[in-house]
């Protein structure tokens, strides 16, 4: 018996899915948009520092680099929420499916011993 794809459609839980779609594409717009944007050059101490201001220097870059790191891991629990809803959204829907499968497949075993019925009944009656 074919999949009945219209039973599928309608069984997945659709409002759930609408109302998390908005926050999945703005999470997603936000990664993006991070992810997009090209890297700074790499930091050059001005030249003829003493070595007060080289250490100034070295230590504002690793301040900046300590706050790159902390964004890059801001973003990294962000791309993990987001998968995380994608996945438990993909997981809803294989689900519905797979019942509608099971749904289908019994339906088929119940419609052939009905069909089969019929036959035996319309036999019978033929042959008496």
């Amino acid at each position: 018996m074919p999949f009945n794809w219209l039973a599928a459609v309608q069984a997945i839980p659709w409002g759930q899915v609408i109302d998390n779609t908005p926050k999945l594409i703005e999470a997603t717009r936000k990664l993006f948009t991070r992810s997009s944007q090209p890297l700074p050059p790499e930091p050059v101490p001005p030249p003829n520092l003493d070595s007060n201001d080289k250490e100034a220097w070295l230590e504002q870059q690793l301040a900046q680099t300590r706050a790159d790191l902390a964004d890059l891991q801001h973003d990294l629990q962000e791309s993990v929420r987001l998968i995380n809803g994608l996945a438990e959204q993909n997981a809803q829907m294989v689900l519905a499916i797979e019942r509608l499968r099971i749904r289908t497949r019994w339906f088929g075993f119940v419609a052939a011993l009905a069909l089969a019925g019929v036959l035996g009944l319309a036999l019978s009656g033929r042959l008496h």
